[in-house]
C-alpha cells in the first residue's frame, strides 16, 4: 500500500530557473483575472494579472520589460501576501 500524501508538502516551494524571478502577491487576497500567458511578453508597467482585496482590484505590474516562464496561480484562487504568482525572465534587447 503506498504512503500517504501530505498536502501541503513543498507547496510553497518553488524552483527558480537561472536568470529568473518571482512575481509576488503584493496583498493577500484572491486572483481575479491572469492577462499574461506562458512566453508572453509584458512591457514595463503592464498588468500580468489582477488581485483581488476587499472588494479592491490591484494590479500585479512589472516594473521592466519580462518574459512570463511560468504561472503559478489560477483565476479564483486564494493568495497571501509575499505570495510568489509567476516567474519571469528579463528581456534583452
Amino acid at each position: 500500500m503506498d504512503a500517504p500524501v501530505e498536502e501541503n508538502a513543498a507547496c510553497d516551494e518553488v524552483v527558480i530557473p537561472d536568470g529568473c524571478h518571482t512575481l509576488d502577491s503584493p496583498v493577500s487576497g484572491s486572483v481575479w483575472k491572469i492577462h499574461a500567458e506562458v512566453g508572453a511578453r509584458v512591457s514595463s508597467g503592464g498588468p500580468v494579472m489582477i488581485l483581488e482585496a476587499m472588494k479592491m482590484e490591484i494590479a500585479l505590474e512589472t516594473d521592466a520589460e519580462i518574459e512570463i516562464v511560468e504561472i503559478l496561480a489560477v483565476e479564483g484562487s486564494s493568495v497571501k501576501a509575499g505570495q510568489a504568482l509567476a516567474i519571469a525572465k528579463p528581456v534583452t534587447p
